[in-house]
């Protein structure tokens, strides 16, 4: 049996199986208290994507602290892709889709995660960007 990576346990605040199973994998104690809210589909004008996936994060956390976590170490993140200073949000149907992946494909964009720690006293919010470089793709892909 692997020993828990923190003896602390953490209250993830996702419902993302991969996020779970990343901090499992890596020994973490987790639980796992999904949000119930709806994420803001338009970022507020003069927040840049960076800002916008640390704010979401942070929201998400703040959000499982008011169902009774306060005393708990929370940890949320959230992920958004930019192109330039644009946000590119969730296809609504397949035909958007396909319009998204068309444009990722010939221009590079970023992938940005934001992170909110909170523990009793303390928080952390950052971020981390990679820059992506698609091959290009066809139709038919």
């Amino acid at each position: 049996m692997t020993e828990p990576l923190l003896t602390t346990s953490i209250v993830l605040a996702s419902g993302s199986p991969r996020r779970q199973g990343l901090l499992r994998d890596a020994g973490a104690n987790i639980r796992v208290v999904a949000p119930p809210i709806d994420e803001p589909s338009h970022r507020p004008a003069g927040m840049s994507p960076r800002q916008w996936a640390e704010a979401l994060s942070h929201f998400k956390a703040r959000c499982v602290a008011g169902m009774g976590y306060q005393d708990d170490c929370i940890l949320a993140a959230d992920t958004v892709c930019a192109i330039g200073d644009r946000v590119v949000g969730k296809a609504a149907d397949a035909e958007e889709a396909r319009r998204i992946l068309r444009e990722l494909s010939r221009t590079p964009h970023q992938v940005i995660t934001g992170v909110t720690v909170l523990c009793p006293g303390k928080r952390l919010i950052a971020s981390d960007l990679t820059t992506v470089f698609m091959r290009p793709m066809s139709e038919a892909e």
